[in-house]
C-alpha cells in the first residue's frame, strides 16, 4: 500500500471512528441531554446546516461559475431541508398519498413540498451531469479531493438508510418503536453522520485547493 492508499485509508477510518465515538457518547450522556441535542432542528441539526451553508458559499468563490451554481444550489437546499422541521421544503416519515389528499393539510404546504421534491431532483441531476466524469476520473486517479467526496457521498447514503430504518421502526404510528435503544442508536448515527458529510466536503474543498496551489508551484519551478 503506498503513501496516498495509507492516507486515504487513514481518512476514511478516522471518520468512522469519529461517528463510533460520537454515538457512544450520545449513550453515555442523559438520554434526554441527548435527544435535545440530536432534535429536529436541534444543535446537530444547526451545525450540519450551517456547515452546508458555508461549503455552498466556498463552493460559489472558488469554483467555476457554471459548475459551482448547481453544486452550491444543492447543497443550501440540503441545508435548508435541516432546518425545515414543518416539512415544507420536503416531506418525511408521512404517508405520501395521505399527505396529499388530506384536506387538514394547506394546499400551499402541499405546492411548496412538490417545489422542493422537484427543485432537489433537478439540482442533483445537474450536479451529477456536470460532475460525474471529473469525479470518476479523479477517484480512478485517486486524487483526495474527489476521495473525500466519494466519502462525503457514502456518509450520505448511509444516513438516508438509516432514515429509511428509523421510519420502519416507528410505524405503524408514530411513538410507535420495536427498540428503544436500537431506535435512538440509529437515530444518533443518522445525526452524526450527517455532520461529516459537510465535514467531508470541507476537507474536499480544502484539498482542491492544495492541489492548485501544488499545481502553480510546481509550474513556476
Amino acid at each position: 500500500m503506498n503513501r496516498e492508499h495509507r492516507r486515504s485509508a487513514l481518512v476514511a477510518g478516522g471518520f468512522l471512528v469519529a461517528a463510533a465515538a460520537g454515538v457512544e457518547l450520545l449513550f453515555l450522556v442523559p438520554r434526554p441531554t441527548a435527544r435535545a441535542w440530536i432534535a429536529e432542528p436541534g444543535p446537530f441539526q444547526i451545525v450540519t446546516a450551517t456547515l452546508l451553508i458555508l461549503v455552498a458559499i466556498w463552493t460559489w468563490t472558488r469554483r467555476a461559475a457554471g459548475a459551482a451554481a448547481a453544486e452550491g444550489g444543492l447543497l443550501l437546499f440540503l441545508a435548508l431541508g435541516k432546518l425545515d422541521p414543518g416539512g415544507w421544503l420536503a416531506v418525511k416519515d408521512v404517508d405520501l398519498a395521505a399527505f396529499y389528499t388530506s384536506t387538514e393539510i394547506p394546499l400551499v404546504k402541499k405546492v411548496t413540498a412538490v417545489i422542493g421534491l422537484l427543485l432537489g431532483v433537478f439540482l442533483a441531476w445537474k450536479v451529477f451531469r456536470n460532475g460525474w466524469s471529473r469525479f470518476r476520473r479523479g477517484v480512478r486517479e485517486e486524487r483526495p479531493a474527489a476521495l473525500f467526496v466519494l466519502l462525503a457521498g457514502t456518509l450520505f447514503a448511509a444516513a438516508q438508510v438509516l432514515d429509511q430504518i428509523e421510519g420502519a421502526m416507528v410505524w405503524p404510528h408514530l411513538g410507535y418503536h420495536t427498540h428503544p435503544q436500537i431506535l435512538f442508536g440509529s437515530e444518533a448515527a443518522e445525526a452524526l453522520l450527517e455532520f461529516l458529510v459537510p465535514v467531508a466536503l470541507l476537507g474536499a474543498l480544502w484539498a482542491g485547493r492544495r492541489a492548485r496551489q501544488d499545481g502553480m508551484t510546481g509550474s513556476l519551478s
